[in-house]
């Protein structure tokens, strides 16, 4: 059966938080489930990287739709190596971010930092 869960779907790109509660939610859980929901978000977010000119953006855009074919390829190594730099990468836009956004980014980069971590499990199959 298919995984879905609406509570995992990006919003507006105009509302990072929720975009940012979102992205937490679908990275803490099971990461097969994410995998499957992964393009959409993916895609949410570049678009708001686009939308707010986020310094270091255009690198983060490059290395979102690296992870898109990764995922689409299910290669665990290149899927780690990309999630680690993107957890760099928001760990650092974190240091940069308004106070309304600087605990959640971080919070972010840890959990993409962790998921770099634990995606090592193939991801054609649910264990």
């Amino acid at each position: 059966m298919l995984y879905q869960n609406t509570r995992f779907m990006p919003t507006n790109p105009s509302d990072p938080s929720a975009n940012l509660r979102s992205t937490n939610d679908i990275l803490s859980g099971n990461l097969y489930a994410a995998a499957l929901e992964a393009p959409i978000v993916i895609d949410s977010w570049i678009d708001a990287l686009r939308t707010f000119g986020v310094t270091g953006g255009n690198d983060m855009v490059e290395e979102l739709q690296n992870l898109k074919n990764y995922l689409n390829d299910k290669d665990t190594d290149r899927i780690s190596a990309s999630l680690q730099r993107l957890g760099e990468s928001t760990t650092k836009a974190a240091d940069q971010a308004g106070e309304e956004y600087q605990e959640q980014l971080q919070r972010l980069g840890q959990v993409l930092l962790r998921a770099a971590d634990e995606v090592k499990v193939p991801l054609n199959s649910p264990e």
